[in-house]
């Protein structure tokens, strides 16, 4: 068997500590084509398909389908008992993290339905969104125009629309197109890391 740990990208916490945890645990952690355990975004990005080569046995030919993958410019929306989880990326593979932004001020308690429905609810977590979308919007580099937006995290919460209006507002505000992937939120970063271990397996 094989595991990838996947891990959200909170300020502090690092690829070593991940490492480490499981070095204390004593689960064997594959590298595969990562060379470091992949954040929650990239994982989520996998579940949905995107960032894979076919050619996942030979690692050579797997690099080379990669460079010609697309670079989505990448926002996950992560809701858990802890926090809302603003993270943004440019990600081309499955198994690369550039810079990110991400966003920690908000508990899954602190974002009820009955809180979402409250106006200044509602206008935190759309404002928070605009904040971070407006982050990576206005790079001097930047010449994509639509968001790949991945919503994660507890479904009851997630698949709230009072929930993704507050989200799509905040993007709709920062001036940008977005596409919008919110298939079952609870389980797309487990099936992606599952898939980026199943394949470490196989080489």
């Amino acid at each position: 068997s094989s595991v990838i740990i996947s891990y959200p990208g909170i300020p502090g916490l690092n690829q070593e500590d991940v490492a480490d945890v499981a070095t204390y645990l004593g689960i064997p952690v594959f590298e595969g084509n990562h060379g470091y355990p992949p954040h929650t975004i990239t994982a989520a990005y996998a579940g949905y398909g995107m960032g894979l080569c076919k050619s996942f046995e030979d690692r050579e030919k797997c690099w080379k389908e990669e460079l010609n993958l697309p670079v989505r410019r990448t926002l996950l929306v992560e809701s858990s008992d802890i926090a809302l989880l603003l993270n943004g990326g440019y990600l081309e593979q499955a198994h690369e993290f550039g810079e990110s932004f991400t966003h920690f001020d908000f508990g899954y308690l602190d974002l009820a339905k009955s809180q979402l429905s409250d106006p200044e609810g509602f206008a935190e977590i759309r404002d928070s969104v605009t904040e971070v979308v407006r982050n990576m919007h206005f790079s001097p580099h930047d010449v994509r125009k639509e968001f790949t937006v991945i919503l994660t995290g507890s479904s009851s919460l997630v698949n709230e629309n009072i929930f993704k209006k507050a989200v799509t507002d905040g993007i709709k505000k920062a001036g940008a197109e977005f596409e919008l992937l919110d298939k079952r939120p609870d389980y797309m970063a487990s099936r992606g890391a599952a898939e980026l271990a199943w394949r470490s397996f196989m080489l």
